[in-house]
């Protein structure tokens, strides 16, 4: 075993302790998960695993993320907030047609790419949520999930698209995140 495995290993082992955290933050109710960002993410990441897989590039952090995401999406049915907007049934809809192009090309990578980058639009009810209010996002949870981001990328082995797209990915995803919770004040205005 390598290090770059042992470093994947760890990446998904961290993932799913960020996930146990962020768990327990939904659960005494300091966050509510958005029920359509998260069951668009559960669909993308399960997506990019299968491409991944299909590809010989799983890593321990897209595994990590596809349970941790699932159980959140369950989750979010009960504690989440709601609605769907415009911009949650484009996503919807985007990876659809990267579901239906990855078949008809049948080209892995493609759905890798895809996924990705419609993750990353679908990211965005997330980030504004950070920006109006950070503390309606549990910043235990999106430090530990930054740490296995950090991990994944140490643990490429190839600078090939399969291997660098997801691990880059989560790791802008969860940078814009943290930086909101932790270096934006929120446009929220508390009343005197």
């Amino acid at each position: 075993m390598n290090i770059r495995h042992i470093l994947s290993v760890l990446s998904g082992i961290v993932v799913l302790y960020g996930t146990y955290r962020y768990i327990v933050s939904i659960i005494r109710e300091e966050t509510k998960p958005k029920k359509a960002t998260w069951l668009i993410w559960c669909i993308l990441n399960f997506i990019v695993l299968f491409g991944m897989y299909s590809k010989g590039a799983v890593n321990g952090q897209i595994i990590g993320i596809c349970l941790g995401v699932l159980i959140i999406s369950v989750l979010s049915i009960k504690y989440g907030t709601s609605g769907w907007s415009k911009k949650d049934k484009a996503c919807m809809v985007g990876a659809a047609i990267g579901l239906l192009l990855w078949a008809l090309l049948r080209n892995p990578l493609f759905g890798i790419m895809i996924s990705s980058a419609i993750g990353i639009f679908a990211s965005i009810p997330t980030f504004v949520s950070a920006w109006e209010d950070p503390s309606r996002e549990d910043k235990l949870s999106w430090t530990i999930f930054e740490v296995s981001c950090v991990l994944s990328i140490l643990a490429i082995p190839k600078l090939e698209l399969a291997y660098v797209v997801s691990p880059a990915t989560f790791l802008f995803v969860n940078s814009v995140v943290v930086c909101l919770i932790y270096f934006h004040k929120g446009t929220q205005k508390e009343c005197d």
